[in-house]
């Protein structure tokens, strides 16, 4: 049982393999979480990162809905990404770890890892 103002024991996430492009997709979407923070504050509520969130779909909804000879691949991965970052946002500035950490947010930077692998050692 747990004593008030006492986080539970987090265990360190195994490292992932994962390929190549997942592995660029993470490293943009982790540049641009760290944009957007440096940027704007965080999330005041759930229903502001919600509101933000779904400002990002419709704007990869528009990029999407266009006839497929008129799509922009650049700008529909450039939506998808921040839609990714501001999903990012609000598990960290809105559920701050659903209970595990008393910090929304933390300093500590880590390694992603290699190319290849995604994770905490």
């Amino acid at each position: 049982m747990e004593s008030w103002g006492r986080t539970r024991e987090v265990e360190k996430p195994k490292p992932v393999l994962v390929t190549a492009d997942v592995s660029l997709a993470l490293h943009d979407i982790g540049q641009e979480v760290m944009r957007a923070r440096a940027k704007f504050k965080p999330f005041n509520s759930a229903h502001e990162g919600y509101a933000v969130l779904l400002e990002e779909v419709d704007e990869l909804w528009e990029e999407v809905k266009r006839h497929q000879s008129a799509r922009n691949p650049e700008r529909m991965r450039t939506e998808a990404v921040q839609v990714a970052a501001m999903a990012v946002r609000f598990l960290t500035d809105v559920l701050g770890g659903a209970g595990v950490l008393e910090n929304a947010r933390t300093t500590e930077l880590v390694d992603a890892g290699s190319p290849s692998t995604v994770g905490v050692d």
